[in-house]
């Protein structure tokens, strides 16, 4: 058991996987829900000291769509993903999630809960791309 909470159990991969979540989840909330969401995200950065903007501007990427998920959590808003939490990420700032983990993240939850949170977001993009 210890070498899969190791693999799925990192801090950073819970990130991926809630940013994934919260991506998710996001189409699936009400228009109210969603303006609750927004402050919530904006109440977050700025207890942190920093402004919305400057943080939309300079965090890599997926660090908004786990801000996002933070502020759902904080809300009571459980995830779209019929069966998934919210996982621990601790201080989400300091998270580096790396493509690898992005992938393994998104494998995850379509072996866990059998939803392929990518298609049912965008469709079969890369392959379309790929085409062009």
């Amino acid at each position: 058991m210890g070498f899969f909470r190791k693999i799925f159990g990192s801090r950073h991969f819970n990130g991926a996987v809630n940013a994934h979540l919260a991506d998710y989840t996001h189409d699936s909330i009400s228009v109210p829900d969603r303006e609750r969401v927004f402050d919530q995200q904006v109440k977050i950065v700025e207890r942190l000291g920093i402004t919305y903007s400057h943080f939309m501007a300079h965090a890599p990427p997926p660090l908004p769509s786990v801000l996002e998920g933070l502020a759902m959590q904080s809300l009571g808003i459980k995830p779209a993903v019929s069966g998934s939490t919210w996982l621990e990420i601790g201080d989400f700032l300091s998270l580096r999630i790396t493509d690898r983990e992005y992938e393994k993240a998104h494998d995850f939850i379509r072996v866990q809960f059998g939803i392929d949170v990518h298609d049912e977001l965008y469709g079969d993009t890369p392959d379309a791309e790929d085409a062009e």
